[in-house]
């Protein structure tokens, strides 16, 4: 089979294999409910479809302003199917600065997941003089003005196209060469206005290519991620990439402020999140402690001493005695399991990005058998650049993600300064 040149061949392919099977999960009514990949897979290309009746070619830059919903990923790859390049805009963000990435990015379609949303885009309408529509997610009762249809609307359209546009979707998404630009990415700079990051194809896939050797040991068919960061952001939108790649279930979460109890409810088998994410975790974990009875925060530091006592025994290559063994293994029913089980109980490592984790925070968490993988990456990188596979080990040493991911400057090449830095030069790759 000819090697996937895009993220579109390959959610083509999962929808193929794995048909029936779950793909997305999100929380309706109080419940999570199940949509197949191949439900999936049939909403994209309707919406697609939908989009290229409302103008849509190839090559057009199309805006996102959505939270974190199936929907969001239905359009993200509908636009990428149809050869187009999606821009993705924080649902935080101000109508001026919604206005300013519409406007740069030169696109003509704005895609918004809440009545709210499109009233921020009423409010500046007359700054975006390319404007011809807008689709809705959610606000099937909105009529007016006549620039704004809803996404079920778009769909219909779709399911009614003919096979002349059905036709040209598929030229247009067999066209992209791994240099073609994929999406635009705005991040803020050090001066003045959000800069647009171009990401190509090619990108995404050796992101994919390089995480899916990264961990090979914990990937199957039975992942399940849970997905709280703005898709807005790279690290996040890479997730989402990269579920898609594995074949895993993707979840979303309802809200920031619900992220713990939905990974209870979804128990994914790994956590992603930046710093303060584990911090919070970690203090949770202490406060608790400092509540219970004096027996209990005995064993609960008990069991932290022999975590720690068994990490370092294996990862100084030392044999651990049959005595640490029993203990640890103590330790884990009477603690970690039930720390764990807070967690989903199913998570095998975590990940961390964005800023620099605590030593504290990292040791904690590998104590109790929940090592935190660090990251350290850019957006002009396509995401993550470096991860400390060696989490359990060291708390300041990095690897490379993948080898050929980073070129550090050869003149600087582990070299360090007084003040312990190294400089060099990331490439990105494709």
């Amino acid at each position: 089979m000819e090697k996937p040149r895009s993220i579109v061949d390959v959610f083509n392919r999962q929808v193929e294999r794995y048909g029936p099977r779950v793909a997305m999960r999100v929380k309706k009514d109080g419940r999570y409910v199940d949509i197949s990949w191949h439900e999936f897979g049939e909403r994209v290309r309707h919406f697609s479809l939908g989009l290229m009746r409302l103008g849509m070619k190839q090559g057009d830059q199309v805006t996102l302003l959505s939270r974190n919903r199936p929907e969001f990923a239905i359009a993200d790859l509908a636009i990428l199917s149809a050869g187009a390049v999606t821009v993705p805009i924080y649902p935080s963000s101000v109508a001026e600065d919604v206005a300013y990435v519409f406007n740069h990015s030169e696109a003509r379609l704005l895609i918004a997941d809440r009545p709210d949303q499109l009233e921020k885009v009423k409010s500046v309408r007359s700054a975006l003089p390319r404007l011809e529509k807008v689709v809705l997610f959610d606000g099937a009762e909105v009529l007016e003005p006549d620039w704004v249809i809803n996404f079920e609307a778009v769909c219909q359209l779709g399911q009614q196209a003919g096979e002349e546009i059905q036709q040209q979707r598929i030229q247009w998404q067999r066209a992209p060469a791994s240099d073609d630009l994929a999406t635009i990415i705005y991040t803020s700079g050090t001066t003045g206005r959000s800069k647009g990051v171009m990401i190509a194809h090619g990108n995404i896939m050796f992101v994919c290519q390089s995480l899916e050797e990264a961990f090979r040991e914990y990937i199957s068919d039975d992942n399940v991620y849970l997905s709280y960061l703005p898709l807005a952001h790279a690290l996040e939108r890479m997730g989402l990439f990269m579920q898609i790649y594995m074949g895993s279930v993707t979840c979303f979460a309802e809200s920031l402020e619900t992220v713990g109890e939905n990974i209870a409810e979804v128990c994914p088998t790994s956590l992603v999140g930046v710093p303060r994410f584990y911090e919070k975790i970690r203090a949770r974990i202490l406060s608790a402690v400092e509540q219970a009875s004096p027996i209990q925060k005995g064993i609960f530091s008990w069991a932290l001493r022999v975590g720690r006592a068994w990490r370092l025994a294996r990862s100084n290559g030392r044999p651990v005695s049959f005595w640490l063994t029993l203990r640890h293994a103590l330790a884990r029913r009477l603690v970690f399991d039930k720390i764990k089980a807070r967690l989903g109980g199913r998570a095998h490592y975590c990940l961390s990005g964005a800023a620099p984790l605590s030593k504290e925070v990292a040791e904690f968490f590998a104590d109790i058998g929940l090592p935190i993988w660090e990251g350290y990456g850019a957006t002009e990188v396509c995401g993550p650049a470096t991860l400390n596979l060696e989490a359990i080990r060291q708390f300041a040493a990095r690897s490379p993600a993948r080898e050929a991911v980073c070129e550090l400057n050869k003149l600087n090449f582990c070299h360090f300064g007084k003040n312990g830095k190294s400089s060099g030069i990331i490439e990105p790759q494709s």
